[in-house]
């Protein structure tokens, strides 16, 4: 074989090398159980996992957990979703909610970042967005009287009790447009506010 075409085979070769060994890892034997690799299961914190030096580690090993255990966790019989949270002291979770109380087998941590279980009942889609509601639901119409209409992202309550509804720019203040003291409507102009 010429050095030429040797050349030209050699990236070839190394990238078939680099990908058969990404596949070896990927399916060598894991543990599959929910709390997964080891048994043991610390308490949570910054210092909790070798590795976890910052807020965002944490919050990225929380995120990590969900999205890895969230595929069975769903298909247990009462748990309705899953997301990451904060719990009372400020560090992260993984959140399982529930269509009622005492759902069984949960477990109390996954991959050494802990659980924190919360009745929600059964998520529905509520039937007319559009529709005027006090206090306005997430997910509802809404908007400035200058657009057409956006939807209410999230409610919000600050340390001093004052509650507020997150949206995007264009939606609640005009893409910079607004003034202070200006109207938001529920529904948005667009469905009829």
């Amino acid at each position: 074989m010429s050095a030429h075409r040797m050349a030209h085979r050699t990236p070839a070769i190394a990238l078939a090398l680099v990908t058969t060994a990404a596949l070896w890892l990927g399916c060598a034997e894991r543990d599959e159980s929910l709390t997964g690799p080891g048994s043991e299961q610390p308490s949570f914190g910054v210092s909790a996992q070798p590795g976890l030096n910052t807020a965002q580690d944490a919050f990225d090993a929380a995120i990590a957990a969900q999205e890895r255990h969230t595929p069975r966790l769903i298909r247990m019989e009462g748990v309705v979703g899953t997301a990451v949270g904060l719990n009372p002291a400020g560090r992260p979770v993984v959140k399982i909610f529930t269509e009622r109380s005492g759902v069984g087998n949960i477990p109390q941590h996954l991959d050494n970042v802990p659980v924190n279980v919360e009745v929600t009942g059964m998520f529905v889609a509520d039937a007319d967005p559009t529709s005027r509601a006090r206090p306005a639901p997430v997910g509802y119409s809404v908007g400035h009287p200058d657009i057409t209409a956006g939807t209410i992202g999230a409610r919000v309550i600050d340390a001093s009790g004052n509650h507020y509804i997150l949206s995007n720019n264009h939606v609640l203040a005009n893409s910079n447009g607004a003034s202070l003291g200006d109207a938001i409507l529920q529904p948005g102009p667009f469905d009829g506010g």
